[in-house]
């Protein structure tokens, strides 16, 4: 493998692990085990230059630059995962900015019933979590999910965000996608 490649590998590793943070719990031993053998091969010298590429561009996802002008669509793209249940399918997408950052951009067609984007933002002490509810395919899950949110979404312990009416904020601060997903199971099984 070239070394631009193996560069690149590593900081996509690292960016996705939380530097390999064991308290983030994405960090496996396979991606120890591939930084350290790419540091190992391309020498010590290049162990700081890997580090602050990833360091700029885990900095860049927090910029509301890099959000600015994404469709939906693209903006899901990045942390996207999909849930099939009962023939319905929800994608849930995570972003790391306030929903209107990147609003106002072109829309592209939704290509799942319903979208959920999901947002997380820290200020200072206070972790500030919202959803938007995005029209799919299917216009009836969207609306289900909607009445869903409206009736506090469970644990998400959700409530319309005011000046609104797309969003809606969570008052439960860790109710990651982790919670959300499981949570949408019900609806769509009652």
């Amino acid at each position: 493998m070239e070394n631009v490649y193996k560069i690149l590998v590593a900081i996509t590793i690292l960016v996705d692990s939380n530097f390999l943070s064991p308290t983030s719990g994405k960090t496996t031993e396979k991606d120890i085990s591939v930084i350290t053998s790419i540091i190992e091969d391309l020498g010590p010298q290049y162990h700081e230059i890997i580090y602050r590429h990833a360091k700029e561009v885990n900095d860049a996802k927090f910029s509301t630059e890099f959000w600015k002008g994404l469709t939906k669509k693209e903006a899901s793209r990045i942390d996207y995962k999909e849930m099939k249940v009962e023939g319905v399918v929800v994608g849930v997408a995570s972003v790391l900015v306030e929903l209107e950052s990147y609003k106002g951009g072109k829309e592209e067609e939704v290509e799942v019933d319903c979208l959920i984007i999901g947002s997380c933002v820290i200020n200072g002490e206070e972790v500030v979590r919202e959803l938007e509810v995005v029209e799919g395919k299917n216009k009836e899950v969207s609306e289900k999910v909607r009445e869903w949110l409206d009736s506090g979404g469970g644990l998400l312990q959700t409530r319309r965000k005011e000046g609104d009416d797309l969003i809606w904020r969570q008052e439960n601060a860790k109710g990651s996608r982790k919670v959300l997903m499981p949570e949408l199971e019900k609806i769509f099984k009652d």
